[in-house]
C-alpha cells in the first residue's frame, strides 16, 4: 500500500507551513497527520520516504532554507511519528500478550477437561472389561447346569416315560425346551462377550470362501426350507475373519430363519463408494415394520416369540458391534412382507485407493 497522492501533498504542505512558522500549530498538525497514516496501518518505510521527499522538495522550492534548517524542519514531525509507531507496536505487544494468556488459559482449561475425559475413557473401559469378563465366566459356568438338567431330563423322559402321567411328559417336554433354549442365549451371550472382548487382528479375507462357509453351515435349514444364498464377485477386504464371518452368518441365516411361505431367497452384493465398500444382503422374507427398524439392532430385543422363531435377539447387536469396531456402519431397509436389505460398510484395504477400484 502506498501514501496517497492527497496524504503527501497534505503532508507536505503542513511540513512546509512548520519550515516557513516554526510554530507548534503546525508541527501539531503535522503529527496528527502522520498519526493517522500510522492507524490506517501505511509501514513506517512509506513515511520516512515521505519525509525524505518533502526534505528534498523543501531544499528545492526554498533554497533561502539551509539543508541543516530544512532537515531539522522534517526530521521533528518524523520523531513524533516514529513515538506514535512505537506506541502503537507497544499496545501490539500487549494485546498479543494478552491473548497468549488468554489462549494459554484455554489450553489449561482443555488440557484439564482431556485428562479428565481420558480418565473417565479409562473407567469406562475397565468397567467395558470387567462387564464383559463376568459375561463369559458366568455364561461359562452356567453352561454346566444346563447341561445336566437337559441329559437327565432326556433321561427320565426316555426310562420312564410309560410311567409319567401327560401333564408329567409335558411338563418334563417343557424343561428340555427351556434349557435348550437357555442354553442358545447363553452361547449367545458368549459370542456377544467375545466381540467386543477379543484382539482385533485384521488380515486379507476372501469373503467368496466365508460365504462358501456360511453356506455349508446353513446346509440343513436350506435343506428343509427349499432355500438359496447367492452372492456375485465380491472384494477382498481387510478385517478380522471369524468376526465377519460371524456378521455374514447372522445375517444370512435370519433371512433364511424369518421367512414367509415362499422359500427363502438371501443375495449379496457389493458396490464402492469412495473409500469404502458397501455389502447388501437381501432377503423375501417377513420383513420390519419401521417403527422396529432401529430397535432390533439392540441386544436381546425380539419381534417374534421365542416359540414362534427360536432366537435370543442378540445377533444384530453384535453385529453391529463388530461392523463399527471395523470402522464401519450397519443399517436396514425394511417394508413388512416385501423382504429385507440389510447394508453395512468396511473400508477398503488402503486408506487412498486407486482410481477404479481399491488396490
Amino acid at each position: 500500500m502506498r501514501v496517497e497522492f492527497e496524504l503527501r501533498e497534505q503532508y507536505h504542505a503542513l511540513l512546509l507551513s512548520y519550515a516557513k512558522t516554526c510554530s507548534e500549530e503546525a508541527l501539531v498538525a503535522a503529527s496528527d497527520l502522520g498519526k493517522r497514516a500510522v492507524i490506517a496501518g501505511i509501514p513506517h518505510e512509506e513515511v520516512v520516504e515521505l519525509h525524505e521527499e518533502t526534505l528534498r522538495r523543501l531544499a528545492r522550492e526554498h533554497p533561502e532554507l539551509s539543508i541543516g534548517t530544512a532537515a531539522i524542519m522534517a526530521t521533528e514531525p518524523l520523531m513524533e511519528l516514529f513515538m506514535a509507531y512505537g506506541l502503537a507496536f507497544i499496545k501490539q505487544l500487549e494485546d498479543t500478550r494478552h491473548a497468549n494468556e488468554a489462549l494459554r488459559e484455554e489450553m489449561r482449561i482443555r488440557e484439564k477437561a482431556e485428562a479428565e475425559l481420558a480418565c473417565h475413557a479409562a473407567e469406562l473401559a475397565r468397567s467395558n472389561q470387567d462387564l464383559e469378563q463376568f459375561a463369559y465366566f458366568v455364561s461359562h459356568d452356567l453352561q454346566a447346569p444346563l447341561r445336566h438338567i437337559s441329559t437327565f431330563s432326556e433321561l427320565l423322559l426316555e426310562r420312564h416315560e410309560s410311567d409319567l402321567s401327560e401333564d408329567g411328559r409335558e411338563c418334563l417336554g417343557f424343561m428340555a425346551a427351556g434349557a435348550a433354549r437357555m442354553s442358545r442365549m447363553i452361547r449367545d451371550l458368549l459370542a456377544y462377550s467375545r466381540a467386543g472382548r477379543a484382539e482385533l487382528v485384521l488380515e486379507e479375507v476372501d469373503l467368496d470362501e466365508i460365504l462358501q462357509d456360511v453356506r455349508a453351515d446353513l446346509q440343513e435349514t436350506l435343506e428343509e426350507t427349499g432355500g438359496a444364498i447367492s452372492w456375485g464377485v465380491l472384494p477382498r477386504v481387510r478385517a478380522s475373519r471369524s468376526l465377519i464371518a460371524q456378521v455374514f452368518a447372522n445375517l444370512v441365516g435370519n433371512g433364511l430363519k424369518f421367512h414367509g411361505e415362499a422359500p427363502p431367497r438371501v443375495q449379496i452384493a457389493s458396490i464402492q463408494s469412495g473409500a469404502e465398500w458397501i455389502f447388501s444382503v437381501e432377503d423375501n422374507g417377513l420383513g420390519i415394520p419401521e417403527e422396529y427398524q432401529d430397535r432390533i439392532f439392540q441386544a436381546f430385543q425380539q419381534l417374534h416369540g421365542p416359540d414362534e422363531i427360536p432366537g435370543s435377539g442378540i445377533g444384530l447387536n453384535i453385529c453391529q458391534r463388530v461392523i463399527e469396531r471395523h470402522g464401519g456402519r450397519l443399517w436396514v431397509k425394511s417394508r413388512p412382507g416385501r423382504g429385507s436389505i440389510f447394508r453395512f460398510t468396511l473400508p477398503c484395504r488402503t486408506p487412498d485407493p486407486p482410481p477404479g477400484g481399491c488396490a
